[in-house]
């Protein structure tokens, strides 16, 4: 009876550990690019445009909600309508004037290869989300798309994340682009979420690891994304002082990139009813003449169904920006 138990039970373990290893795999390859690349030009192509005194770049930030959709059917908190609105977003940028475009949870390899292959027509460069060390972790979703000549720099990934926020590489991705022979640098982000004391240690690691050492004198740099700080907190005050940049008043009535009124938002579940900045564009000039001259506050929504749909949950904050020597 042993003799014929034992090659029984050996089959089941067998076939549970190729199972348990398929099924990883898929895992695997659901959550990594499709057959994407960044697209940019060289150095030497940048450098032969001639530079003008002062160049106008206008630039967005914006959290689009593309999480990943493997686990989508199993629950509603993944289900975003990710296929749908890609799309949509694509659609809706095509008929802006943004320079650079500046995405946060771009996650989902599928939404992603529909943004880039949609938007390369008019936005040609592309930077892509970066990946950790971690087979099993997601990439940063920070994805750049850009109408000027942009290359990527460096990329860091946040020593303090925790819980969920552990299965993304969240971090910080620095671009260096340049706009009428003008020279410009942009971090993007995507802070996690919860306790303080993680968002104040990843704006240190940030600081230390990035901003600081790829800093060029005389080459304005931006720092922006979602920081998951409130404006005015303490975290905020934080974050200003310890990258020594500022940030421009946003010119609307309701300048909040987490709004109740946004269509994603449930009012009685006692986190959609409030209203925060927590998107920001922050600016370092860097011995430049350089200046915020707007920011807005952008809406971004489409018809379905009969409905008004906002494109993700949170609005996207755009600014007009001078750069001069």
């Amino acid at each position: 009876m042993r003799k014929k138990l034992l090659p029984g039970l050996f089959s089941l373990f067998a076939l549970a550990l190729l199972t348990t290893g398929g099924l990883l795999s898929y895992v695997v390859w659901q959550t990594r690019p499709i057959c994407l690349r960044d697209y940019a030009t060289s150095d030497k192509e940048i450098n032969q445009v001639a530079a003008k005194s002062e160049a106008t770049l206008k630039i967005l930030t914006w959290n689009i909600q593309m999480l990943p959709t493997l686990l989508a059917d199993f629950t509603a908190k993944l289900d975003k309508m990710q296929y749908e609105r890609a799309p949509w977003i694509v659609d809706f940028l095509k008929q802006q004037d943004y320079d650079v475009v500046c995405f946060q949870e771009a996650l989902d390899p599928q939404a992603v290869q529909q943004l880039v292959e949609g938007l390369r027509p008019v936005y040609p460069y592309v930077v892509l989300p970066r990946y950790s060390g971690h087979f099993w972790q997601l990439s940063s979703g920070v994805l750049f798309v850009s109408r000027v000549p942009i290359t990527y720099k460096a990329n860091i990934v946040f020593k303090e994340n925790h819980g969920v926020d552990h299965l993304a590489a969240k971090g910080c991705t620095l671009i260096e682009g340049r706009k009428d022979g003008l020279t410009f640098q942009m971090a993007g982000t995507h802070f996690p979420t919860g306790r303080g004391i993680y968002k104040t240690t990843n704006c240190e690691q940030a600081v230390k690891e990035l901003l600081v050492p790829y800093k060029r004198a005389q080459v304005p740099q931006f720092f922006v994304g979602d920081f998951n700080i409130k404006k005015d907190s303490k975290e905020y005050v934080f974050l200003m002082k310890a990258t020594g940049m500022s940030e421009s008043a946003i010119d609307d009535p309701r300048p909040y990139s987490s709004d109740f009124k946004n269509s994603w938002k449930k009012v009685g579940d006692g986190r959609g009813n409030k209203l925060a900045l927590i998107d920001h564009i922050l600016l370092d000039p860097q011995g430049t003449k350089t200046v915020v001259r707007v920011q807005h506050i952008q809406r971004a929504t489409h018809e379905f169904n009969g409905k008004t749909i906002d494109l993700s949950d949170h609005y996207g904050v755009s600014a007009e920006i001078v750069i001069a020597n």
